[in-house]
C-alpha cells in the first residue's frame, strides 16, 4: 500500500493570490466555479491500483488494525461494492490506479456541526482521481457527479456529495473583491443550517463550501470557503489574543493574530497528535507540532504575508512561541 497525496485545498483569499501571481501582467481568467457543502470531518480515501484496494487518511494508508475514526473498518465492511466501484472506474477511464476521495462524517469525528449527530457514520464522495503510466500523471475527473451518483448507496451509508446543495458561481479574477458578498451569504446559509445534515432530519450548522473550476487551458482550481466559526483565518475578534505579546505591536504581531487562530492550533493539534484517534499531546511531540502550525501558515496564508509585506523568517519566531505557549497549556490541562 502507498498514500496517494493529496494537495491542501486553498481559501479564496489565497488562491486569487496564487492566480495573480500566475498572470501577473496579463489579463486574469474569468472561470465558472461549481460549489459543493464542505463537511466537517475526516478526510477519507479509497485508494486501488489495479491489484489491490485499500483506505487511507490524508497523510497514511489505514488498515483495520491501524485505523482513522473507523473508516477502515467501513471500507473493509463494503469490500466487495467498493472494489466493484474502482473496478468499474479503472475499466472505464482506462487508468492504472485510482482514488476516490471523500468525507467521513458522523458521531466521535468532529463535534459541534449538523453532520456530527449522525448516529451511523456516512461517507460522503466529492472527488475521482485516475492516475495514466504513460504520462506519469494523476488527473482528476472534471466532471463526477453523474459517477458519483451512479455509485451512492444509502444502505451503505455511500453517498454523492454532489446530490446535495451545489452552486455555479463566475469569478472574474481581474476584480475577485466582487465576487466576496455572494460567497460569504452561500456561507452564512449553510453555517446557519447545514443542507446535507438537514436532509436526514438533523438540525446543525455547516462548515462552508468548496468551489471547483476549470480555465479554458483546462487547468484545475479548487479553493474553500468557510464561515466565520471554521476560519482559521481570524478578524479582530477572533485570534489568540492572550497569547500574543502586547509590548512587541508591528505588523509581525498583526500578522500573528490574524492567522494563528485558536482553529488551526486545534487543527494542528489533531493532526500531530492524532487525538481524534486516541492519542495524546507530549512534550516529546512539541517540535513536530511547532512545525505543522509553521507549514500550515506559511502554505494557506501567502496572500496574506503579501499584504503585511513579510517574509516566512520574519514571522517564524513568533508563530513558535505562541504555538509552545498554547502546547503547554494544553498538557497542562492533561
Amino acid at each position: 500500500m502507498e498514500l496517494y497525496k493529496m494537495d491542501k485545498i486553498p481559501n479564496f483569499k489565497n488562491l486569487a493570490y496564487v492566480i495573480k501571481k500566475e498572470y501577473k501582467l496579463r489579463k486574469k481568467p474569468t472561470i465558472t466555479f461549481k460549489s459543493t457543502v464542505k463537511l466537517h470531518g475526516t478526510f477519507a480515501g479509497i485508494a486501488y491500483d489495479g491489484t489491490e484496494m485499500w483506505a487511507q487518511s490524508k497523510n497514511n494508508p489505514i488498515t483495520p488494525l491501524k485505523d482513522n475514526l473507523g473508516f477502515a473498518n467501513y471500507v473493509e465492511k463494503h469490500h466487495e461494492y467498493l472494489l466493484n466501484c474502482v473496478k468499474h472506474i479503472q475499466e472505464h477511464y482506462e487508468c492504472g490506479k485510482v482514488l476516490i476521495t471523500g468525507e467521513f462524517v458522523g458521531k466521535k469525528i468532529q463535534k459541534g456541526v449538523g453532520v456530527s449527530e449522525f448516529k451511523e457514520k456516512k461517507y460522503f464522495m466529492f472527488g475521482i482521481k485516475c492516475y495514466y503510466e504513460k504520462q506519469d500523471e494523476w488527473v482528476w475527473l472534471e466532471e463526477p457527479s453523474a459517477l458519483l451518483g451512479g455509485l451512492e448507496n444509502p444502505n451503505r451509508n455511500l453517498y454523492s456529495i454532489f446530490n446535495y446543495q451545489t452552486n455555479e458561481i463566475k469569478i472574474d479574477f481581474n476584480k475577485p473583491e466582487e465576487v466576496l458578498e455572494v460567497l460569504d451569504n452561500l456561507v452564512d446559509k449553510i453555517e446557519e443550517r447545514c443542507p446535507v445534515a438537514y436532509s436526514f432530519n438533523i438540525s446543525g450548522i455547516g462548515e462552508g463550501i468548496v468551489c471547483t473550476g476549470y480555465d479554458e487551458d483546462g487547468n484545475r482550481y479548487v479553493f474553500k470557503h468557510k464561515g466565520i466559526k471554521h476560519r482559521n483565518i481570524g478578524n479582530k475578534e477572533n485570534k489568540v489574543q492572550h497569547y500574543v505579546n502586547e509590548e512587541h505591536l508591528g505588523k509581525v504581531s498583526e500578522f500573528v493574530r490574524v492567522t494563528v487562530t485558536a482553529n488551526r492550533l486545534e487543527q494542528m493539534l489533531e493532526e500531530t497528535f492524532d487525538t481524534l484517534n486516541g492519542g495524546e499531546a507530549h512534550i516529546g511531540g512539541t517540535g513536530t507540532f511547532l512545525r505543522a502550525v509553521y507549514s500550515d501558515v506559511i502554505t494557506e496564508c501567502r496572500a496574506e504575508l503579501d499584504e503585511f509585506d513579510l517574509e516566512p523568517k520574519d514571522v517564524s519566531k513568533e508563530i513558535s512561541r505562541i504555538s509552545k505557549e498554547y502546547l503547554m497549556d494544553c498538557l497542562d490541562a492533561i
